[in-house]
């Protein structure tokens, strides 16, 4: 287990091809939902992820790239003026700030029972706004992005990208772009083994997706339907709503994997204090911090 969540060591290697980086960068918004998060006692988590996120894949880039990347991000605490970390963000040059408007007992009110989820498991009335909120926090930043650029980036906001991530995924795109019949391009997949095929990551191919929305590549043309999934089904969490999809309305699309991943996940502390153990929940199958 990783007890302490410290940004990944970045390691020097020899001199290698860098032609990717020179390759034009597609045109992809990045849109990240944010809420503040606890320890499990309810007090402030001692560390932050958000703006070291942003301010890393943003860094990475050269002028003309940043032309091409827009971070679009929703503080979606209820407590908003509370969130300092992504208001501190809001005169950032690629950064649109939203702020939720949407009463999360109003989105309660229209689920039905409190306490059970759509699969029939029982849960507290928290657990259940939190597994709704990220829902509709997902949707919302979906729409206000699906016409801006043909691809969305969505990442939660407590991961960490190897350098030059952008760069790496314009390069994965182009190394799939013979498949059409993807949902989403996994660039975080989790060392669980909670289902077959989890650990059997190929990069460039198929995978078998159960868990961890860490980060994911959409094609915009694609999530209107997603968009509407999402807010019909808030009482399933975001993951399995993923899955449900593409059982039963999009059996024709897949997930397709990068092996390495292009982003480690670093959050010990949850937005849901119950999750919250001070300890990384889960981390990435292969991640490799290079400096290129």
């Amino acid at each position: 287990e990783r007890k302490t969540t410290e940004i990944p060591k970045v390691v020097e290697i020899p001199q290698q091809t860098k032609s990717s980086l020179t390759e034009s960068l597609m045109d992809v918004s990045i849109i990240i939902p944010t809420v503040r998060r606890f320890q499990h006692d309810r007090t402030p988590a001692p560390e932050k992820y958000l703006a070291t996120l942003v301010n890393k894949l943003w860094g990475d880039l050269s002028e003309e790239d940043r032309k091409h990347v827009h971070f679009y991000i929703l503080n979606a605490d209820k407590e908003p003026e509370l969130h300092v970390e992504a208001l501190s963000l809001i005169d950032h040059p690629a950064v649109t700030l939203f702020i939720k408007k949407d009463n999360i007992s109003e989105i309660m009110s229209n689920v039905g029972d409190f306490e059970q989820m759509e699969d029939g498991r029982v849960v507290s009335y928290d657990w259940l706004s939190w597994v709704a909120s990220e829902n509709v926090d997902a949707a919302f930043l979906m729409e206000k992005t699906k016409a801006k650029t043909p691809y969305i980036l969505f990442l939660e906001d407590d991961v960490y990208p190897t350098s030059n991530a952008l760069h790496k995924l314009n390069q994965f795109l182009r190394d799939v772009s013979s498949h059409d019949d993807w949902l989403f391009l996994d660039l975080y997949t989790p060392n669980l083994d909670w289902a077959p095929g989890m650990l059997d990551v190929v990069n460039g191919e198929r995978y078998p997706f159960q868990c961890c929305t860490q980060s994911m590549l959409f094609r915009s043309d694609r999530v209107d339907d997603i968009i509407n999934y999402l807010r019909s089904h808030p009482k399933e969490p975001i993951d399995d709503n993923l899955r449900f999809y593409m059982k039963n309305v999009r059996p024709d699309l897949f997930v397709y994997a990068a092996r390495p991943n292009l982003f480690e996940h670093v959050g010990a502390y949850s937005s849901n204090p119950a999750k919250s153990t001070g300890v990384v929940e889960h981390t990435s199958l292969e991640f490799i911090p290079l400096l290129l």
